[in-house]
């Protein structure tokens, strides 16, 4: 009980906290997350505790519990800053808030005693409310670096490669054509979903060597594939994380970091304010703070309500201009 009272009263500042630094109200009702680890904003915490002491080894080591702060980052991550952006909430669900996102969750699959699936998700949901999507909240489904850790071990332990990504690539684009349209049919209008991160820039895959880079790059590129298949002809808002993270590390300087491949916590001295990555998988709070701004700027789904005005306005300004030439 103690244990859930400091995990909870933790969160909550840390999202009060972020809240009173939105410096605008939201045109959303509230913000939807459905995702894994790199979303999860204190589910896991709440449900099965935080590991403060957890030692990270070496590239190949990634938290499978919450770090102290709720979260499996060094400090907020991209989808509480994301909200209070917003003016919103990115509280988890547990605690009453709208982020259904669980670290460790696949898109589809569940797995016994584990976290809830993006599926799942959907339904805890749905389930919440009566069946019924808000039409004015926004909905961002965020996942795939697990689908991918998977194939990537499954093809390192024997599995055929080509089999592999088949099966990996259907599965996730599946997976979130199915979330979609459930939502929709639900009633949902503001949906944005990423496609799959790149797995082979994170230090857990470099660890294998660059052939395991490259096969776990493989992956993340035949399941964006065949999530852009799935949703072809869609209305819902993309976020290219692939291309964005590729930016990033092509870009480390300008991006204020000087190390993109390795896991900081495993090396001594080094500032996870100048590093893309905590551990073998997860971002830093700083990589977070990136991923938000990129969503900010390529994957903000105009609001039906707010496009009317802009167009209303656009329409007046040119009325008058028209009357006084």
């Amino acid at each position: 009980m103690k244990l859930f009272e400091i995990v909870r009263s933790g969160v909550a500042a840390g999202v009060l906290g972020l809240s009173l630094g939105a410096v605008q109200a939201s045109a959303y009702s509230q913000f939807v997350v459905f995702g894994d680890s790199l979303s999860d904003a204190g589910n896991v915490a709440v449900a099965r505790g935080t590991d403060a002491g957890q030692v990270i080894g070496g590239n190949g080591y990634f938290a499978s519990l919450p770090y102290a702060g709720g979260t499996y980052s060094t400090g907020p991550v991209w989808s509480q800053r994301y909200a209070a952006g917003l003016g919103l909430s990115a509280a988890p669900a547990l605690l009453g808030g709208s982020n259904y996102a669980f670290g460790g969750a696949m898109t589809g699959d569940e797995t016994p005693g584990g976290s809830p699936s993006l599926r799942t998700q959907m339904q805890m949901y749905l389930g919440g409310h009566g069946l019924q999507a808000d039409p004015d909240a926004l909905y961002v489904l965020s996942a795939g670096g697990g689908n991918a850790l998977r194939g990537l071990l499954a093809v390192l332990g024997g599995a055929d490669p080509a089999q592999t990504l088949q099966t990996q690539a259907a599965h996730f684009a599946d997976d979130l054509g199915y979330i979609v349209d459930g939502l929709q049919a639900a009633g949902a209008r503001h949906i944005v979903v990423w496609n799959a991160p790149d797995f082979g820039l994170t230090p857990l895959a470099g660890s294998f060597g660059p052939g395991g880079a490259g096969l776990a790059t493989a992956l993340s590129m035949a399941m964006n594939q065949a999530l852009d298949q799935r949703l072809s002809g869609s209305s819902v808002a993309r976020f290219d994380v692939f291309s964005a993270l590729h930016q990033v590390a092509a870009n480390a300087q300008g991006y204020g970091l000087s190390n993109v491949a390795d896991a900081c916590g495993a090396l001594a001295g080094c500032d996870p304010e100048h590093a893309l990555f905590w551990d073998g998988i997860h971002p830093t709070a700083r990589g977070h703070e990136l991923l938000a701004e990129f969503m900010r700027e390529r994957a903000v789904p105009e609001p039906a309500s707010l496009g009317c005005a802009l167009l209303a306005l656009a329409l007046l300004g040119w009325s008058r201009r028209r009357r006084v030439s």
